[in-house]
């Protein structure tokens, strides 16, 4: 474990090249691995020698980007897996057995809960749900000698319900059993729960850690604090596991008996693993996790609080304002913000969401077929107008100021501003493109977008404008049309 601070280990943990090696993490695309003797060999599968002996077991690749989230979480170790499901499947199932029992919070994302009542259920598993304003009295009387341990999320998806972490880890170790803590939303940039109490650690990789919506994935982290020889409740770890030759994980591996355990067992027979090339890219988002993470959860704020003066909303539900109930233990556990989503009703209900829902379904439906997959919210009409500006100002035509002042509150330094044109023309997903092509001849489709009063009449205006400049160019001898053509 370094000194180093956790903006630092996003970029430079796990990895660690030496003289003339790589600078960037390899990708380790292979099965097997060579070894100059039988016996090596041996001691790698009797798991006396370390190393790599398959890559459904463990990978180069992906054994530096699980040092890295174990280093930044705090813990002795990880393991990735195919993805956030895998993660807390295999925490469960790698302490918990046919006919034994785990509580749950029931504030958990959606995904989750099925895996736990349905799935698990065919295995043989209960899980008993408890709701957060249970008392630990309540929540005590469901525990019995079969209860091998207490799962919740630090900010449960997407209710945003904050577990209070410390809280529910007395109560677990209370009953000699570990707490196992779903810290995808947090991430270990605003919470690390071992900090807290908690023992181990899940992940859902494939959100803030990838970051780009380009890898699934899972992790599960090792705090390899819970003593688990205590009361004789884990034989799974403190007696001889025969498919292992009798190696008794927590004599062998210490504090890292269970996440050696996941691995070498559950990971060997699950198969559930990460691929090498799904391992880099993750390690591509971690490095800019620590930015991300904080940008977000400005954004996030700015935009609650913007929400919550809104008389189109009915409520916001955002820890980050201060009459949540969960702001308190949000800035306990998460003072630099709780992640970057916010939920919120519309005044109207049901049938005032629907409306919007359709509407942005159809604007979502025409850019489709016009640009083959939609993009952020009026980026791409934002991106053309500025780029649009550039080129005519290069060109030394003043006009292109005619519009720049319309659209100056898009800008990413009012994101309010930004919204309420949203919110205003039901207008998601909305390039100059399209525009164009409804004011030139779609006017149906334009009156479905439903827009409104002055708002309407200046944007029209400018867009109009912006057309009738591109023919006044057009009608010109200089190669600008070639130019506004690239934009348009």
């Amino acid at each position: 474990m370094s000194n180093y601070k956790l903006d630092t280990i996003c970029v430079q943990g796990g990895y660690k090249p030496e003289n003339g090696e790589a600078r960037t993490l390899p990708i380790y695309q292979s099965t097997t691995y060579k070894y100059d003797s039988a016996d090596h060999l041996g001691d790698l599968f009797d798991l006396k020698a370390d190393g790599h002996m398959y890559s459904r077991i463990s990978n180069p690749t992906l054994a530096c980007v699980e040092a890295k989230i174990a280093e930044m979480e705090g813990g002795v170790g990880a393991m990735l897996v195919s993805s956030g499901q895998a993660a807390n499947l295999t925490a469960v199932l790698n302490i918990t057995s046919a006919g034994q029992n785990i509580i749950s919070l029931a504030s958990i994302y959606g995904g989750t809960v099925n895996l736990f009542a349905v799935t698990l259920k065919k295995m043989g598993i209960e899980v008993r749900f408890a709701t957060p304003d249970m008392t630990d009295e309540e929540i005590e009387a469901m525990m019995d000698e079969n209860t091998r341990l207490l799962f919740g999320e630090t900010v449960a998806n997407p209710a945003l319900v904050v577990f209070d972490i410390e809280r529910y880890a007395k109560l677990a170790h209370k009953h000699d059993m570990p707490l196992v803590v779903d810290n995808t939303f947090a991430t270990p940039v605003l919470c690390r729960p071992f900090e807290y109490g908690c023992d181990i650690v899940t992940h859902s990789t494939t959100k803030y850690m990838d970051g780009h919506a380009t890898v699934v994935g899972g992790c599960i982290v090792d705090s390899g604090k819970f003593d688990w020889s205590v009361g004789g409740r884990y034989p799974e770890l403190t007696t001889p596991d025969e498919s292992y030759h009798g190696v008794v994980y927590t004599e062998s591996f210490g504090p890292a008996a269970y996440v050696t355990k996941a691995r070498v067992q559950m990971l060997r027979d699950m198969g559930n693993t990460m691929s090498p090339m799904a391992a880099f890219l993750l390690n591509l988002g971690l490095e800019t996790l620590h930015l991300r993470v904080k940008r977000h959860c400005e954004n996030a704020q700015r935009i609650a609080e913007w929400l919550s003066q809104n008389d189109k909303v009915a409520w916001v539900n955002y820890s980050g304002l201060p009459d949540n109930p969960y702001h308190a233990l949000a800035q306990k556990y998460m003072p630099g913000g709780s992640c970057g989503v916010i939920s919120f009703g519309l005044v109207g209900g049901r049938s005032a969401a629907e409306l919007n829902t359709g509407l942005a379904n159809l604007i979502q439906s025409g850019l489709n077929r016009l640009f083959g997959a939609g993009q952020s919210i009026l980026g791409i009409l934002v991106c053309h107008l500025v780029e649009l500006a550039g080129a005519l100002f290069r060109l030394g035509h003043d006009l292109a100021g005619l519009f720049l002042g319309r659209i100056e509150h898009l800008a990413v330094g009012n994101l309010g501003a930004g919204l309420q044109l949203c919110l205003t023309h039901h207008a998601l997903h909305i390039s100059f493109r399209i525009l164009h092509e409804l004011l030139a001849g779609s006017q149906q489709l334009l009156r479905t977008l439903d827009f409104h009063g002055d708002l309407c009449a200046q944007f029209i205006q400018q867009i109009q404008h912006l057309i009738a400049l591109q023919n006044a160019l057009l009608c010109t001898k200089r190669q600008t049309p070639g130019i506004l053509n690239h934009f348009i």
